[in-house]
């Protein structure tokens, strides 16, 4: 502790301005995390719109792939004004009792189709292309 007052009132005045220094940095240090703050936020709404739209692509495409395409749908309910004119005749088919049948043989199958034998004579090379052969 400091004997006189002067030397009091320098060290109390010293340690304001170090107080001050202090407050100064840090305000700056909170505004710069305010601006990364807002940063943030604003790259957050960006990938929550991206994320949307991939959302919606990869639907779009499972759709496409999984979906119904040209498999029969069902159709909306006719109304009273959208009745056919002619509406399709209904036809009965006769009962039947199903038969299996007993698998053809090889011989039954191909018993029609004409067959012929074609004889190809056969050259013999003689010399290098002999023992080209054999290699």
């Amino acid at each position: 502790m400091p004997v006189n007052m002067e030397d009091y009132i320098r060290l109390l005045e010293t340690m304001v301005e170090q107080q001050k220094m202090q407050i100064q940095s840090q305000d700056a240090r909170i505004l710069e995390q305010e601006q990364t703050i807002a940063q943030l936020r604003a790259l957050v709404d960006e990938l929550r719109l991206l994320k949307s739209g991939l959302e919606e692509t990869l639907e779009e495409f499972k759709r496409q792939l999984f979906g119904t395409k040209s498999e029969k749908t069902k159709t909306p309910p006719a109304s009273a004004g959208d009745e056919p004119e002619n509406p399709p005749a209904k036809t009965t088919v006769k009962e039947h009792t199903r038969t299996k049948k007993k698998k053809a043989t090889r011989d039954e199958r191909y018993a029609d189709i004409p067959v012929r034998d074609v004889i190809i004579p056969v050259r013999i090379k003689t010399g290098s292309a002999r023992t080209a052969m054999r290699k």
